[in-house]
């Protein structure tokens, strides 16, 4: 539940984030010594150290181990009053290189970067044909046949609106509901590589690569079109596709109302 208390002088700062997730265990801190395995936890001790005080940061979604991001977005209160472009400068001097403050800016008091997400852009990136190059290969699904595009995008339309993913999500912990919107689904082409864009208000535990690696089964000629209605339908995980790779998935974007800044 969002605190509403008054703080004060206290300030509210919202970050944009940049990483690599390839060699991190996901965004979301684990406690103890495993925090630094994390991207909340390592740039929790940063800010720590560089504002001498304990810092707690609130992510606008919890990429899992091996995903990266393009765009997350966090916040955190503080009391201490170094200026926006100081902080970026300075915590970037001090986490690793693959994780990076794009942008500090202040925000409302009540901002809280995941309650106040209005849309949330994640893409997925595969090739197809030759096998990628050596480092190209560690941010792309690959297959090695090319899939039908047309048939991947009518799929697609067939997943845009207001559903019960259940199906399109492995078995989560926690009780929350399975209903989300899909605003929409973008499939470029760009050379040998797709980029399959999901714009959402929210998404489930391995949803998006769920969705992308049904769209690649359907490509290939493994599932009908159809198989997303049955899906929905039957809310039933064991019918859906392939849960795609890990290391082809970026959050690329987060989108506010008028609530992220002063």
């Amino acid at each position: 539940m969002r605190d509403n208390r008054d703080r004060g002088k206290l300030r509210n700062l919202k970050l944009t984030i940049m990483y690599d997730g390839g060699r991190y265990a996901g965004w979301q801190r684990l406690g103890g010594e495993r925090n630094d395995r994390t991207i909340q936890g390592i740039l929790e001790n940063g800010l720590s150290d560089l504002f001498e005080e304990q810092v707690k940061i609130t992510g606008a979604g919890r990429t899992d181990a091996g995903v990266h991001a393009l765009g997350q977005t966090a916040n955190f209160r503080t009391c201490s009053g170094p200026g926006v472009m100081e902080i970026r400068s300075r915590i970037n001097q001090v986490l690793p290189d693959d994780i990076r403050i794009v942008h500090v800016e202040e925000a409302a008091q009540d901002f809280h970067s995941r309650y106040d997400a209005v849309w949330k852009t994640y893409e997925y990136h595969l090739e197809a044909g030759e096998r990628p190059g050596v480092f190209r290969r560690k941010y792309v699904m690959w297959i090695e046949e090319e899939p039908d595009v047309n048939r991947m995008r009518d799929a697609a339309q067939r997943m845009v609106g207001t559903h019960d993913f259940r199906g399109f999500s492995s078995p989560m912990e926690d009780d929350r509901g399975t209903i989300r919107t899909l605003r929409e689904i973008r499939i470029t082409e760009e050379e040998r590589q797709l980029v399959i864009a999901v714009t959402g208000d929210g998404f489930l535990y391995h949803m998006v690569r769920i969705l992308a690696g049904t769209l690649v089964d359907i490509g290939l000629g493994r599932y009908g079109t159809e198989t997303v209605d049955q899906i929905f339908e039957t809310r039933q995980r064991r019918i859906s596709g392939t849960l795609a790779p890990p290391q082809g998935l970026f959050l690329r974007h987060i989108q506010y109302g008028d609530t992220g800044n002063l």
